[in-house]
């Protein structure tokens, strides 16, 4: 029961948080998704999960990367669909 020493729960209890603070678009979300990323990877190593705790180290290394895009206010503007392309939610139809 005491084979992570609670840190299991705390990832958990940052996690989820950090989830909803991006949600709310709040940069702050970053910095605990990084705490949060860090607690796994120590619990995949303490489980000797290796997978688990790359994955949570390429997390935490992209998190960072987003705090830093968003402090300087990244210029490349996310890719959209061109205007003439219809979206997967028109619901007209096009003429055969």
């Amino acid at each position: 029961m005491t084979q992570y020493m609670g840190i299991d729960w705390l990832a958990v209890c940052i996690t989820f948080p950090a989830i909803y603070l991006l949600s709310r678009k709040s940069r702050k979300g970053f910095l605990l998704m990084v705490a949060g990323n860090l607690c796994w990877a120590l619990i995949g190593y303490l489980a000797e999960s290796y997978a688990m705790t790359a994955a949570n180290l390429c997390f935490l290394i992209m998190n960072l990367h987003a705090y830093a895009s968003w402090a300087h206010g990244d210029p490349r503007p996310l890719r959209t669909a061109p205007a003439n392309r219809p979206s997967l939610h028109d619901n007209r139809q096009s003429p055969v």
